[in-house]
């Protein structure tokens, strides 16, 4: 998303970034589980590993990844969010 984003778009990305991290912790009921904490850990650390690679190999690639691309598919965007239920629902 551009730094010309609306708050409201920003601040949905926000609470769906949180739901990632919690949601393993409100379906297990408590948060002193560990492998929760694997989890939310090896999440952030691919993430943060990937973010670094591509912003030192091309970060041409890695801004252009993260503005809204325009002539996406309707089936692409069905794609997507069929994508991030499986992920939030695991």
């Amino acid at each position: 998303m551009s730094a010309r984003a609306p708050s409201w778009k920003l601040a949905l990305r926000a609470i769906f970034r949180a739901l990632t991290f919690l949601l393993p912790f409100a379906f297990a009921g408590r948060l002193d589980w560990w492998r929760g904490w694997l989890f939310v850990g090896s999440l952030l650390l691919i993430a943060g590993v990937s973010f670094a690679v591509l912003r030192r190999k091309n970060p041409d690639l890695m801004r252009r990844r993260l503005e809204r691309q325009p002539g996406v598919k309707r089936f692409e965007r069905f794609v997507l969010a069929a994508a991030i239920v499986g992920f939030l629902s695991l």
